[in-house]
């Protein structure tokens, strides 16, 4: 059997096929057999060795090709290691499988010198010099050598260490694939053949009856247990600049660079994308502020740009922060005019109220700010106000808020007033959980530049910043500045929050998304929520999966 045949037998749930392709990827010396069992929805491994086996050898090189596989049914994947006649177990690793939007032709079963479609390169790279405010522009100097290009191939990766574990991706360049595939060629010649003389014998065998159940008392009390279907889910990020070309020209040479490397993050499994668009988008040509003082900065975004924005998936945009008014009242009418004509529903005037619908179940979005030009987050008579009147025609009402200190020092969220150059900047978690007590439902913050904690108040989430998400040539990416991440909410149609997931993002030296192969947003929120939050119920995994405490046994 060819290995195609292999693979589409394998897509098709045969586990002998499954455990012949995974002995054909996994590449370690002491790896004797491996068994496959499908029970339900839940593929369960066992891996045989001579000796013991490490469990970091073995994670990277089976999440891929499940991931790839997409099997019909499986959501959920138990591997067990043994070896020689030993009657425990050396390790097991269990947990959620999220389906990755892996290259057609994966690098792990292409030859050398066979590759897929070649990607655009981006616009040749200039560094950033590492700024000390969040919204100082980086200095721009010329590289030593072109930053080269990520390739679209994530390795999950488990790793177990003291209290807690870290699950990242493991990020391949084209070059290392090819030495790797040099050196190790005569070895995969030798498991390819056994891997198809399993699947010959598998392919002339009767089905496997399906296993017995096995009784609740032997199945391990930690695995976690399926939160339901959610009505809605929403993915939000933080801060958008997608350059300036105010004072001087900071736009990509090629628009869709901005978005090309996490777009497919975006758009999938998701029925609203909302952002925070963190600059105007006008042709006006004189700003409102006095940007000679070194503290003060202006953004200017060509018009044209909405249909870049429109065409990364987003659907709902704030407009209430401290950028928006940058060039004044004709700047802040024309970015929302110009979003709103590439099909984006913009939100951020007083008194606004923006409604949408999905999966029958409308929505209702508030932006708001500690500007008085925008809903002021401070005037909570107001803020009260607006909510009721919203919930009076809305499912669910999502509130958006720019506020909070700004920077590296912003990271911890805590139930004060913050300052930020002398400005009030809020009380987030007072206005947070009042928003909720007049009928909120899902609370996404951004401001501070960097990602905080998340928490569950009255069966609500509230997300306390997003981070900055797109700043090209514009917005610091230094330490915490440049951990980002997508956040993906599901809810019931009441607004009860059902799970989500934190998506890691990191931003390249021009200030550009791509998805972070360490995990860096997953470990940070998770670290936060337990410092700033510490009764919280909420449980996030080494994927970045949130679930509420209840769904977690």
């Amino acid at each position: 059997m060819i290995l195609s045949a292999l693979i589409d037998t394998a897509r098709q749930g045969d586990t002998a096929a499954i455990a012949a392709l995974l002995a054909e990827t996994l590449d370690v010396d002491h790896l004797q057999d491996i068994k496959a069992v499908r029970r339900g929805d839940r593929l369960e491994l066992t891996l045989v060795g001579t000796s013991a086996l490490e469990q970091g050898d073995y994670i990277q090189s089976i999440y891929v090709p499940l991931a790839y596989l997409e099997i019909p049914g499986i959501k959920q994947v138990r591997i067990e290691a043994r070896h020689g006649d030993h009657p425990r177990a050396d390790w097991v690793q269990q947990g959620a499988l999220q389906s990755l939007p892996l290259p057609e032709h994966p690098a792990f079963l292409q030859p050398a010198g066979l590759s897929g479609p070649a990607a655009a390169n981006p616009t040749p790279a200039k560094l950033l010099t590492r700024s000390s405010s969040a919204s100082t522009p980086a200095q721009v100097v010329e590289p030593h050598r072109p930053v080269r290009r990520r390739l679209s191939l994530f390795v999950l990766v488990g790793l177990l260490s003291g209290g807690g574990s870290a699950l990242y991706f493991q990020h391949l360049s084209h070059q290392t694939q090819l030495q790797n595939w040099e050196q190790q060629k005569q070895a995969r010649q030798t498991r390819l053949a056994r891997a198809e003389a399993a699947a010959r014998i598998a392919a002339q065998t009767a089905p496997e009856p399906p296993p017995p159940e096995i009784p609740s008392e032997f199945l391990f009390s930690s695995e976690p247990t399926l939160a339901p279907e959610p009505a809605v889910v929403i993915k939000a990020v933080g801060d958008i600049i997608p350059g300036t070309d105010y004072p001087r020209y900071r736009m990509p040479q090629d628009p869709n660079y901005l978005f090309r490397s996490i777009e497919p993050f975006l758009q999938k499994e998701a029925d609203i994308l909302f952002g925070n668009f963190e600059s105007t988008m006008t042709s006006h040509a004189y700003s409102a502020k006095d940007i000679s003082r070194g503290s003060t900065f202006a953004f200017r975004t060509p018009p044209s740009y909405g249909d870049v924005i429109k065409s990364a998936g987003f659907d709902v945009m704030s407009v209430a922060n401290n950028h928006s008014f940058d060039f004044g009242e004709q700047g802040f009418a024309d970015t929302i005019a110009n979003l709103e004509s590439s099909g984006i529903q913009a939100t951020g005037r007083k008194g606004q109220i923006t409604y949408t619908e999905a999966n029958e179940v409308r929505l209702a979005f508030i932006a708001f700010s500690y500007f008085n030009h925008h809903n002021n987050m401070n005037d909570l008579a107001a803020v009260e106000a607006l909510i009721r009147q919203a919930d009076e025609q809305a499912d669910i009402i999502v509130v958006s808020v720019h506020a909070g200190a700004e920077g590296t020092g912003a990271v911890r969220t805590r139930n004060q007033t913050e300052y930020y150059l002398g400005e009030n900047r809020g009380n987030l978690v007072q206005f947070s959980r009042a928003a909720i007590d007049y009928g909120a439902d899902l609370v996404l913050g951004h401001g501070p530049h960097v990602v905080r904690a998340v928490d569950l108040y009255q069966d609500r989430l509230i997300a306390y910043s997003l981070g900055n998400f797109l700043g090209h040539k514009t917005l610091s990416n230094q330490s915490t500045l440049g951990v980002s991440m997508i956040l993906k909410v599901g809810m019931d149609s009441d607004g009860t929050f059902v799970n989500g997931q934190i998506i890691p993002v990191a931003l390249d030296p021009n200030g550009v998304p791509y998805l972070d192969n360490h995990f860096q947003g997953v470990v940070l929120v998770r670290q936060l929520t337990r410092m700033d939050f510490p009764f919280s119920p909420l449980e996030i995994d080494d994927m970045g999966h949130i679930l509420p405490g209840k769904f977690i046994e």
